[in-house]
């Protein structure tokens, strides 16, 4: 972890007078230019080689320091080893989902049903700790990875033919006012709650505080809840002259 510091020729630690917490280290990859277009999952894995390759964080390891990668383009990631990462308090929850035509909706309603079928292939982001859940709760699925930018291209008919496609049910409530020939099916009694938050450095003591005040106050007064009503359910929408949905 301490590798590209000493191969920088600076001390593992800094001083304790200087009032410093450490470094951060930080890395940009690109493909070349005639290269495709590489997947979410792919360049997550291109991340874990280069931490591991620079002695940052040895693959496999869950103690190791926490990282971050952030996709900046189609063709290029950052990386960031940020010494001590933590989270915000939720600031909402979101539910495991299929979207499905309007018709499949009680089959994929059932956790049951959906266990019991052989050879059903589902589309899902290629977010690796999203494909971990949906594996993990549905061993017998055939898995779709697809990059998270063409999700919705299943949807019109741009995709490969699959049976489903698994998001959380807030998202693709969403896309069926798009898309009215299909629907949300939460398959119960199976409920994976799925929550976000702000990442926030952990010695930022004063933006943490602001953050959980900040998420505690909006909760209670329904800030949080009536933009979740409007954005994501679509509630009270109205129409523009031209008759185009607006918020």
């Amino acid at each position: 972890m301490h590798a590209p510091a000493v191969a920088a020729g600076l001390p593992t630690r800094a001083p304790a007078e200087t009032g410093k917490r450490g470094y951060v280290w930080h890395c940009s990859a690109r493909v070349a230019a005639t290269d495709r277009v590489l997947s979410d999952g792919e360049w997550a894995g291109i991340a874990r080689e280069l931490l591991d390759g620079a002695g940052i964080a040895k693959q496999g390891d869950v103690g190791g320091p926490r990282w971050v990668a952030i996709r900046h383009a189609e063709d290029q990631y950052g990386l960031a080893r940020v010494g001590q990462l933590d989270v915000s308090p939720p600031y909402v929850d979101e539910t495991l989902a299929f979207v499905v035509r309007d018709h499949r909706r009680a089959e994929f309603s059932s956790a049951e049903w959906v266990r019991a079928q052989k050879g059903l292939r589902v589309a899902a982001p290629d977010l690796p700790y999203f494909l971990t859940v949906l594996r993990r709760e549905f061993p017998d699925l055939q898995v779709v990875p697809v990059p998270l930018r063409d999700v919705q291209g299943f949807l019109s008919g741009k995709g490969e033919s699959v049976d489903a496609l698994c998001l959380t049910a807030e998202r693709g409530s969403f896309l069926t006012l798009l898309y009215p020939a299909f629907a949300v099916a939460v398959p119960h009694p199976l409920e994976v709650r799925l929550p976000l938050a702000y990442p926030v450095g952990r010695h930022d003591l004063e933006m943490t505080r602001y953050l959980t005040t900040w998420i505690d106050l909006k909760k209670k007064d329904g800030t949080i809840q009536a933009l979740y009503e409007h954005w994501i359910l679509g509630r009270d929408a109205r129409r523009s002259p031209s008759g185009a949905p607006r918020p």
